[in-house]
This record gives structure tokens, C-alpha cells and sequence, in this order.
């Protein structure tokens, strides 16, 4: 009778366990997601503006296409909500506007053909992001995300691509150097999310989003610069 009894609760202590742990998988899912987004710098400053520069510096400068992927893990917390965090490749920026419309032209002189007839540049900023976040379900598909990512930044580029009249245009990218970048920062992230295909073995999501740096991006400039990206998450949950 004891040996029956020891046996049946071997039994139960495996069926349980193995339930138990069923359990916690369906609770964890793995996702991957890309980030198609357009990315701009917001301007900001601490002194007083009397002659509007921010304005004019901000009407020169526009936004620019960017991507960003991240690899992340969700855990449900109860019915409709969802705590994540991840790890990612974090591309930002913003460009100038084209100035051909601004360049001078001179009537009756010939246009020297080894001078550009536009100047395009554009500033990218390659980081890690950690994103944290809580995710809440509003019906069966649709949710909201909001959250903070931790950014560290590892490199910033400007580059420059010459338009000229009589030959293809040149490319240049070199580092930026005209300020001292911060080398940690974080952003307040939000979305509105649908998961617009599900089986049994995977999930797939579409999650329009938006980002804002919460520091500037230079340790001590009199003008900083604040990153902003607006765009659509594709991903995939497992």
C-alpha cells in the first residue's frame, strides 16, 4: 500500500511539474520586431531666444527615414496585460532641406558645372536601446504599449551627398564631432498595437509608435537636441 502510495504521488509530483512548467512557457512569449520609422531632432534651449533662432534652425531641418530592430521577451501578468523588455539596434536622426530652391543665380552667367547644384546632408545616430514596457489588451487584438528604453550611443555620422548637373552624384560620411554626445540617455515610448495574424505557433503584430529622448543629446550644448521618431513596428511573437 505505501509503495502504491509513493508511487501515485510521484506520479502527481511529475504530472504537476510538468503542468506547472506548460504553464510559465505559455506565459513567456519571444518576439522580434522592425521599426520602420521617419526620425527628427527637436531643438531645445535653456537661454533666452530673442532673435527666434530656434525656429529658423528647426525650419531648415526635417525629417529622415530611419530603422530600428529589436529582439524582446513578454510575460503575461494577468488576462490582458503584458510586461516586456528587449534588446535592440536603435537608428535616429535628421537631415537638412534640400537648399537648390536657395542658391543665388546670377542672370547672363554661365553655371560653373563643377559646382554642386545641391548639398543634401543628413545626421545619424546609431545606439543600443533596452526597452522596457507594459502592454494592456483593449479587446481580443488591440492594445496600447508604453514604456522607457535605456539608449546607449555608439557612434554619430554626417553625411553629405553632392548633386551636380553634368556627372553622378559623390557621397560622403565622416563622425561627428561638433558637440560632446551623451553617451547614455532614455526615451518615453508609446504605441496603439493589433495583432493581426494568430495560430498556434506564432503571432504576428502590427504597432504604430512613437519615441522621445528625454535628455538632450549633448552633455552641455546652449542648444540641445532631443530625438523624436514616429513610424510602424512589424514583428513577430513566438
Amino acid at each position: 500500500m505505501k509503495k502504491k502510495t509513493s508511487f501515485l504521488s510521484l506520479l502527481l509530483f511529475l504530472f504537476t511539474t510538468q503542468a506547472m512548467a506548460q504553464e510559465n512557457q505559455r506565459k513567456y512569449q519571444l518576439g522580434f520586431g522592425i521599426f520602420p520609422n521617419f526620425s527628427r531632432d527637436i531643438l531645445t534651449t535653456d537661454l533666452a531666444d530673442p532673435f527666434n533662432l530656434l525656429p529658423s534652425l528647426s525650419r531648415n531641418e526635417t525629417y529622415k527615414a530611419s530603422i530600428s530592430t529589436t529582439v524582446f521577451i513578454e510575460y503575461q501578468l494577468g488576462e490582458k496585460s503584458r510586461f516586456g523588455i528587449g534588446l535592440g539596434f536603435q537608428n535616429n536622426g535628421d537631415r537638412l532641406r534640400s537648399q537648390a530652391n536657395n542658391r543665388p543665380v546670377f542672370q547672363g552667367y554661365p553655371v560653373d558645372p563643377s559646382y554642386p547644384i545641391d548639398v543634401r546632408v543628413t545626421y545619424n545616430h546609431y545606439n543600443i536601446e533596452l526597452p522596457l514596457y507594459y502592454k494592456r489588451y483593449l479587446g481580443e487584438k488591440a492594445y496600447f504599449v508604453v514604456g522607457t528604453s535605456g539608449i546607449i550611443n555608439l557612434s554619430n555620422t554626417e553625411s553629405f551627398k553632392k548633386i551636380y548637373s553634368n556627372k553622378r552624384p559623390e557621397t560622403k560620411t565622416i563622425e561627428d564631432r561638433s558637440t560632446d554626445y551623451r553617451t547614455f540617455n532614455f526615451s518615453a515610448n508609446l504605441g496603439i498595437g493589433k495583432d493581426v495574424y494568430e495560430n498556434e505557433k506564432f503571432t504576428c503584430f502590427v504597432l504604430p509608435y512613437i519615441q522621445y529622448g528625454i535628455l538632450g543629446m549633448s552633455k552641455a550644448a546652449p542648444i540641445n537636441r532631443h530625438f523624436f521618431s514616429i513610424g510602424v513596428s512589424l514583428g513577430i511573437r513566438l
